[in-house]
């Protein structure tokens, strides 16, 4: 049997489901990549900014994971820079530049940068969380 993780988009206001993706998730990992299509969840650049939650469950067992709070994005305006992508290898390092912008973080906060390499172990050394202060 193949395991295929399956990105489902449930609109709250009407009850449908739909999908556009299946998730990246790596065998022997601890993080999946959830892609949806901007037109699939309305966001466009006049009404950029979008509230999500997720929910993962087992069609075959009973092991399920939900987050228990919501988190806001602004697709076109990030408050915090993101989605570089790099090759580091073997016992390099590679510096990550980051940006802020304060007006976009008071409208969409963001908790912080999460930095995840999927090459680490398994579980919570997959990822760095590194946290905003004020």
């Amino acid at each position: 049997m193949v395991d295929v993780v399956r990105v489902m988009i449930f609109d709250l206001h009407t009850g449908a489901l739909t999908s556009d993706f299946v998730g990246l998730a790596p065998s022997d990992a601890s993080t999946a990549l959830l892609s949806v299509l901007a037109t699939s969840i309305v966001v466009t650049p006049a009404h950029p900014r979008f509230t999500y939650t997720v929910k993962a469950f087992d069609l075959l067992g009973t092991a399920s994971e939900a987050f228990t709070t919501t988190a806001g994005f602004n697709a076109f305006t990030h408050a915090v820079s993101n989605a570089l992508f790099a090759t580091v290898p073997p016992g390099s390092s590679f510096l990550v530049p980051s940006s802020v912008d304060p007006v976009e973080l008071t409208l969409t906060p963001a908790k912080g940068l999460m930095v995840v390499t999927q090459d680490n172990k398994n579980g919570p050394a997959e990822a760095q969380l590194i946290k905003l202060t004020p």
